[in-house]
C-alpha cells in the first residue's frame, strides 16, 4: 500500500509539470520530459546499491552522517549519526580521488558488500554493509525532488 500512495503522489506532481508547461512554456532546466525523467531516474535508482544515510557538511567541509534510516543496512552495520565518512573500499573521499570513487560507486548494486571507513569520536572505524534495493518510497521521494527542483520550479519561476 505504501507503494500505491507514492506512485499516486508522483503522478499528481507529473500532472502539475504538464499542466503548468502548458500554460506557463516549457522553461524547464531539464532537458528530458517530466515522465522521461521519472522513468530514467527510477530505472537507475532501483539498480543502484542503497546504504540508508543522511549527509552533510561538516564545519571543515567533510561528510557526516546527519541520520541513519531506521531499517536500513546502515543500521544494521552500524553507523551512527557524527560519524565521518573517510573513504569507501580503500578509497579516500575528496578531492584527489574523486573520479576514481565516482567509478566506484557507479558499480555498487543491491546485495553488494562495500566497507566504509568512518572517523568516530576521532578514531578510524571499519564498519561493512551489504547494500539493498532503494525502498520504493525513497525511489518516488527522489524522483519528486527532482521533477519539482527541474520542471515545476523552474515552470514556475518562469511565469
Amino acid at each position: 500500500m505504501k507503494t500505491t500512495k507514492w506512485v499516486m503522489l508522483l503522478l499528481a506532481v507529473m500532472a502539475i509539470t504538464v499542466t503548468a508547461s502548458m500554460f506557463a512554456g516549457d522553461g524547464h532546466r531539464c532537458a528530458a520530459s517530466a515522465e522521461e525523467c521519472a522513468k530514467k531516474l527510477q530505472a537507475k535508482l532501483s539498480t543502484h546499491g542503497w546504504l540508508g544515510i543522511e549527509t552533510e557538511k561538516d564545519a571543515s567541509g567533510r561528510v557526516a552522517i546527519a541520520g541513519v534510516v531506521p531499517g536500513s543496512p546502515a543500521e544494521k552495520a552500524g553507523f551512527a549519526a557524527g560519524d565521518v565518512l573517510a573513504a569507501i573500499n580503500g578509497i579516500e573521499l575528496g578531492d584527489k580521488d574523486k573520479e576514481r570513487l565516482g567509478k566506484a560507486k557507479q558499480k555498487m548494486g543491491p546485495g553488494d558488500e562495500v566497507t566504509y571507513t568512518v572517523l568516530r569520536k576521532g578514531a578510524k572505524l571499519d564498519v561493512t554493509a551489504r547494500l539493498a534495493a532503494m525502498p520504493p518510497d525513497r525511489v518516488a521521494q527522489k524522483i519528486g525532488e527532482h521533477i519539482l527542483a527541474e520542471h515545476v520550479g523552474a515552470v514556475v519561476a518562469s511565469k
